[in-house]
């Protein structure tokens, strides 16, 4: 596998950003998931990504790869994914998401090889004019302007099986005459496994509800090599549209026409433009037990998010916290668990600011049962806010695990957390007090570094490495063994706010078993470290 991290790019929506929610796994029942969800939820699987980013293929060398994981057998004879052609004579004049006749789509549906997590056999595939197919899909959705499109493919698809959707243009003149690639995009340090080539059903920090095998490829050179993470695409993508503090990648949006005609919501996503303020949404049709020890949602600005409560609706009980106030994913620690059982509903609350994320028009019409408090996503406002419909869900959820996705993981098999202070040798880094409590590491300078002496590892394979950081201006780490022998990867280090406002991050990484000296590395400095953490997936 090659993969190339360059190229410019950049963001279109200018007055509205997207947004995608998790599927129905009651609807689709299949696999059973670790969960995912990122460091300090537990296991959680957030709900809300910002912003839609589309591609251009005006360029018969360009690709879109889509890589999604069915949860069940299914029998489809459509696939269904983001489309626009603003700027193509179907639609108006211009040149923007499209232009021309809208180009000639090429869509293959393709195996992917599992070992490496590229494309192989082909299974099916259509070639058909932008335009043709734009109209198409409007005659299905009332006439309505759609953003979403199909391509024809009749296949036969396993659950837990990795597929991919391989599109470009393969017009003539494809300069003049082409269409977009249409995704929601997460911010790129939170976008956990889907920013990169995972190949790991169970890898943690998975968003929205995605299998972490799922997301979006780009290449310029016909597919010989292909863009991940924040680099995917032609043009670049920042949350907030131009927010270049937080740059983003793009997730995969889909869903499957079945052969006896039913349309099955695999992925269906959301948009949003406003901040919800004093917010509830609530979860039905819980299917297991649950003790939600935790809450948190979502805010793409600077207001905060304000007090949280979960509230069991079926028995009363109900508990409260206040997070972290910014932007990014944001949770805390309830003060009492709140018990959940089976058939039972419960609401989260924000007092503050969280983001509405509004059903797309024609993904209602496509997939009317989504967003009802018994349908395909179980998550709905119970009240729903003038100029607002009970499908518009605020970014809101609760943990340890997500309100969907029940977890048949074992705990991990080996943890061990490493105070920063602990460093048996260092280079151009001092201690201070924390305001967690005892002692971090500060001062950390561009070229400064730690290490921790025979650190053992008791199995070999993937593990989670986690960084309690704060940061007034961001930074990145590099984490290595053996004084910089073997350089295991690196890390962006957010902006949290504060110098003691702290934040944990996290990747994966893979480990041979064996005993090692650890090193952590400022690649670029100005941030501080309190500890961090080892656990065997």
């Amino acid at each position: 596998m090659t993969t190339v991290f360059s190229g410019s790019s950049r963001s279109f929506w200018k007055h509205a950003a997207w947004t995608m929610l998790a599927s129905s796994l009651a609807l689709l029942p299949g696999l059973s998931w670790s969960g995912g969800g990122g460091p300090g939820r537990s296991g959680a699987l957030t709900l809300g990504a910002e912003n839609v980013n589309d591609s251009p293929l005006k360029a018969s060398n360009y690709r879109q790869l889509m890589r999604f994981v069915p949860r069940s057998d299914l029998q489809i004879d459509r696939v269904y994914f983001g489309f626009k052609l603003k700027g193509a004579r179907c639609w108006d004049t211009g040149d923007e998401y499209g232009a021309g006749d809208g180009g000639t789509m090429l869509v293959r549906l393709v195996d992917i090889n599992a070992s490496t997590g590229l494309p192989a056999a082909e299974i099916a595939s259509e070639t058909v004019n932008g335009c043709t197919r734009h109209n198409q899909a409007k005659a299905e959705v009332r006439n309505e302007t759609p953003v979403l499109a199909w391509a024809a493919l009749r296949a036969s698809l396993k659950a837990g099986k990795m597929y991919g959707l391989i599109i470009s243009n393969v017009h003539p003149d494809p300069a003049r005459n082409f269409f977009s690639f249409n995704a929601p995009i997460g911010d790129a340090t939170l976008a956990g496994p889907h920013g990169r080539n995972e190949l790991d059903k169970d890898a943690t920090d998975a968003l929205l509800s995605l299998d972490p095998r799922e997301h979006v490829a780009w290449s310029e050179d016909s597919g010989k090599t292909w863009r991940y993470g924040k680099a995917n695409g032609q043009y670049p993508s920042y949350m907030n549209d131009h927010d270049q503090a937080h740059p983003a990648t793009r997730l995969p949006q889909y869903g499957f026409r079945l052969t006896n005609g039913s349309n099955v919501p695999a992925q269906p996503y959301y948009a949003y433009s406003l901040d919800c303020t004093n917010c509830t949404v609530a979860y039905g049709n819980l299917r297991v037990t649950r003790s939600l020890t935790e809450a948190g949602g979502f805010t793409a600005g600077t207001a905060g998010i304000g007090t949280l409560t979960v509230k069991n609706l079926s028995t009363g009980q109900e508990s409260s916290c206040t997070p972290y106030q910014g932007y990014g994913f944001n949770q805390c620690s309830l003060a009492r668990a709140v018990p959940v059982q089976p058939g039972q509903i419960y609401s989260i609350t924000a007092t503050g600011s969280v983001e509405l994320m509004k059903m797309d028009y024609s993904m209602r019409l496509l997939f009317p049962q989504v967003g009802h408090e018994s349908a395909d996503f179980p998550g709905y406002q119970p009240s729903p806010r003038a100029g607002t419909n009970r499908e518009d869900v605020p970014s809101l959820w609760a943990g340890p695990l997500s309100p969907l996705v029940a977890s048949d993981a074992p705990p991990p098999a080996w943890s061990r957390q490493i105070e920063a202070e602990s460093f048996t040798a260092q280079q151009g880094v001092q201690t201070e007090s924390c305001s967690e409590g005892g002692l971090d590491v500060g001062r950390i300078d561009t070229g400064d570094w730690m290490a921790y002496a025979k650190v053992a590892f008791p199995t070999s394979g993937t593990y989670r490495v986690e960084y309690r950081v704060a940061s007034t201006g961001g930074g990145t780490l590099s984490l290595d063994l053996n004084a910089g022998t073997l350089v295991l990867g690196s890390l962006a280090v957010p902006a949290t706010g504060g110098a003691q406002t702290w934040r944990t991050v996290s990747h994966t990484v893979t480990i041979n078993a064996g005993t090692y000296d650890v090193g952590v590395y400022a690649s670029k400095g100005g941030w501080n470290l309190n500890w961090l953490r080892f656990t065997k997936l």
